[in-house]
């Protein structure tokens, strides 16, 4: 955001090849002030573009030079995912957790962990596996 907003009206998001605005694509509508994330929709083809930008729009004019952020479109999803519990305390689990890698594994640096409280809820813990060191990280 800029230093100060008070001449601001609106953002607007682009795609763009490049850092210096000449090739872009238009995303959505304005974003008004006050609002300060927006949704690319799922499917929102790439083709070319490289970077996402964020302009900032006054009452006179369109900043000259964006926010930008680089695309990175890849991902990847182990599947398989298999856990036997060999502790046989109440409230407490302990044992094997497997899966199989995605088919494609040449972007993938780690992977990552959640145990979630119950699904579609906004409460998780992420397990940190390192080596014999392992540790959680509660969100909310």
């Amino acid at each position: 955001a800029p230093v100060s907003a008070e001449r601001v009206i609106s953002y607007q998001l682009y795609l763009m090849v490049g850092t210096d605005g000449s090739r872009r694509m238009r995303i959505g509508d304005d974003i008004l002030v006050g609002i300060n994330e927006a949704l690319l929709p799922s499917e929102t083809r790439i083709s070319v573009f490289e970077n996402l930008a964020v302009y900032v729009k006054s009452s006179l004019v369109e900043q000259t030079t964006p926010t930008y952020l680089m695309l990175n479109d890849t991902a990847s999803s182990a599947f398989a995912v298999r856990f036997s519990d060999y502790d046989l305390d109440m409230g407490d689990v302990g044992g094997n957790l497997s899966w199989s890698a995605p088919e494609d594994i040449n972007q993938v640096t780690h992977y990552v962990v959640y145990f979630a409280e119950m699904l579609n809820k906004s409460f998780y813990s992420q397990v940190e596996l390192d080596g014999d060191n392992q540790s959680t990280s509660d969100f909310d």
